[in-house]
């Protein structure tokens, strides 16, 4: 593949606006608009993932829809109740930045039969 012209659609998007740094955050979601989300998920017959769970936990947990969504039974340990969470977010540390948290109930988080 020729990099040249991937470098001039870079370099066009750019002139043109329409890729550049991200905008921060800054404000975080409203009860009332969580809950509209979590009532648009959960209201979807056809919805198959648990996003209005996922919704929940990530706010409970802090942890990115990727985090939660990318554990494995392996990175659960039943003796010690702890989670591992591989590779998060941190500017500083792109690969390798696991970190292990401490399994809980809780009504927000706990499966529905």
């Amino acid at each position: 593949m020729q990099v040249e012209p991937v470098d001039l659609g870079r370099i066009a998007l750019k002139r043109l606006g329409l890729v550049g740094p991200r905008n921060e955050r800054d404000r975080r979601p409203t009860e009332e608009e969580l809950a509209r989300l979590i009532h648009h998920f959960d209201s979807n017959p056809r919805q198959i993932i648990p996003m209005g769970r996922i919704i929940k936990y990530a706010v409970a947990s802090t942890m990115r829809q990727e985090e939660i969504c990318r554990v494995v039974w392996p990175d659960h340990n039943g003796r010690t109740k702890m989670l591992t969470i591989r590779d998060r977010k941190d500017p500083r540390a792109k690969k390798g930045n696991d970190r292990r948290f401490p399994c809980w109930r809780s009504p927000a988080t706990t499966p529905t039969p």
